[in-house]
């Protein structure tokens, strides 16, 4: 029975060569480079949507009151009203860190409250005798390497030039 034995045979080899895996290693490294900053411009431009729906919420409001008294209602802290939910020079929470809506602050119990937590810091500002509104927004976005600024301004119910947002992506 020559030949029959399988002693002196080997059996292939099964896996991957070390090139193999450094090229695999290559390619996620390349997609995830690609991904991970879409992803965070994704995260920033959901949040600049809740930034636009509490905007919109609160100039609802004011516009009401102008419509009815014809002026915008003065903050009771003066021209500008109190950062709502936080200032975000204090940094208590953090921008971007999502905060509880301050329903029962003096410059806002009057309007709309926003449900859940927050991540943007809003504030509003009127001057000229009632008749100019201010609305600013300040936040902070991952993959977005400086604060975000929001403003609007109405003279009355007319804009004052379109909204300046900084910065842009």
């Amino acid at each position: 029975m020559k030949g029959t034995s399988t002693a002196g045979r080997r059996a292939p080899m099964r896996g991957f060569t070390i090139i193999e895996l450094m090229v695999v290693v290559v390619i996620i490294g390349v997609l995830s480079t690609m991904a991970i900053p879409y992803y965070q411009k994704l995260t920033a431009r959901a949040r600049r949507s809740e930034m636009y729906s509490a905007i919109a919420k609160v100039r609802m409001q004011l516009f009401y009151v102008y419509q009815n008294t014809g002026q915008f209602p003065l903050p009771l802290s003066g021209t500008d009203s109190s950062w709502n939910p936080a200032d975000p020079t204090t940094g208590t929470p953090a921008l971007g860190v999502a905060a509880d809506w301050k329903a029962n602050d003096l410059d806002w119990k009057d309007l709309p409250a926003m449900d859940g937590g927050v991540r943007m810091r809003y504030q509003y500002s009127v001057t000229n005798s009632g008749k100019t509104l201010t609305l600013t927004a300040v936040g902070s976005f991952p993959g977005i390497a400086s604060t975000y600024t929001y403003s609007e301004v109405w003279n009355g119910s007319d804009p004052a030039g379109k909204p300046t947002e900084f910065p842009l992506f």
